[in-house]
């Protein structure tokens, strides 16, 4: 943030409040499209410098001003702590051999860039070695993790957090919009990104030989493929696209709808904030079991269903249970279960001491 908002740039920012309240004073280095020189904010969360980006390959952005600026930016730090996968933080760590303690927060295993990936793996392991810890979101993908495997004794879960108090709490003029767009009857949510990941081709092919409704909230670039999938199958009357949702309207539609579901089905959904936040709500939740976080926040039968991933058939399923009237006192108390399991697993206060912990250990104090 402020260049790019999501659920992992709202858990760096929860980080840094969380953590400030411990007496942290955190700096954030971040590559911009949108700057032309190196800015400076003072943000309520943090020191935020923006460098301008240079050129971006395989989904990497890279700054070449921040590559020569690198050391100078961090000498006063006591601890670094570094998100993966970004290669450019190890080649700059290395490059400016840098001599500072450092983390890491293991985000995901490069999962689609299977060259380059090669061509990285000697750096990579040397960077993952060097780690004074490494967190990683869930002990699901610490356990199904081929790289995490080689570094268990470094690891510590550190589930993601969220601070409810963040979001718009007055939406009762966007909850009688979307009432009035979409109608009394209960409905299924999907928000996140239209990416190739994110499984929502078998979703759509779930609501075949049903009268279920579908909104999809988000953007992307499966958004054209997804629109024909669903003119294709003559589901135009059972699916609705938002397009980009200011969180006023997200919120609304986690309280009006029937469930969540996240049909993730490709290991590059590594935690799934949206599906947190639905939790967050005291919804039943959908979700595939692909060896992530995902199955770490919902539960199979206690707070939602966990499906085989690209199956329609059992995501089918899945919706008409939650869907099945004599099952509403179930359906109820798995939504209880997933707001509950949020508080006592999922706050932004508890990844915050969890994290000032690591950096106490690290650092000795």
């Amino acid at each position: 943030m402020p260049d790019s908002q999501g659920g992992m740039q709202e858990c760096i920012r929860q980080l840094c409040l969380q953590t400030k309240q411990y007496g942290v004073q955190n700096t954030v280095l971040t590559v911009s499209p949108n700057v032309s020189r190196v800015e400076e904010l003072q943000r309520p969360e943090c020191h935020l410098v923006r460098f301008p980006q240079s050129f971006d390959v395989a989904s990497t952005a890279l700054s070449v001003q921040m590559m020569k600026a690198y050391a100078e930016v961090v000498q006063d730090s006591d601890l670094i702590h570094y998100h993966f996968p970004w290669p450019v933080a190890d080649a700059m760590h290395y490059i400016h051999n840098i001599d500072k303690p450092y983390i890491i927060t293991y985000q995901s295993d490069i999962v689609k860039q299977r060259f380059l990936k090669v061509l990285y793996a000697p750096l990579m392991k040397k960077f993952l070695l060097g780690a004074r810890c490494i967190t990683v979101a869930s002990p699901n993908y610490l356990s199904s993790s081929p790289v995490l495997a080689q570094f268990k004794d470094k690891c510590q879960v550190m589930p993601l957090g969220l601070d409810e108090s963040s979001y718009p709490s007055n939406v009762t003029k966007q909850m009688a919009y979307w009432t009035d767009k979409l109608g009394k009857e209960p409905f299924f949510l999907f928000v996140g990104a239209l990416r190739y990941y994110k499984g929502l081709q078998f979703l759509i092919q779930a609501l075949e030989g049903t009268n279920y409704k579908l909104v999809l909230a988000g953007i992307g670039p499966m958004e054209a493929m997804l629109k024909k999938e669903v003119h294709s199958r003559n589901l135009q009357s059972q699916v609705l696209f938002t397009g980009f949702l200011a969180d006023e309207d997200k919120v609304a539609l986690l309280q009006l709808c029937h469930a969540f579901v996240f049909p993730s089905h490709l290991r590059s959904e590594a935690f799934g904030i949206s599906l947190l936040e639905a939790a967050m709500f005291g919804k039943p939740l959908i979700s595939c079991e692909i060896g992530t976080g995902t199955t770490f926040i919902n539960q199979d039968k206690q707070t939602g269903l966990v499906v085989r991933p690209e199956s329609p058939g059992e995501l089918r399923d899945a919706m008409r249970f939650l869907m099945d009237e004599g099952h509403a006192k179930t359906v109820a108390q798995m939504g209880k279960a997933a707001r509950e399991r949020f508080e006592e697993v999922f706050t932004a206060q508890g990844m915050g001491k969890t994290c000032f912990r690591i950096y106490q250990e690290v650092l000795g104090y």
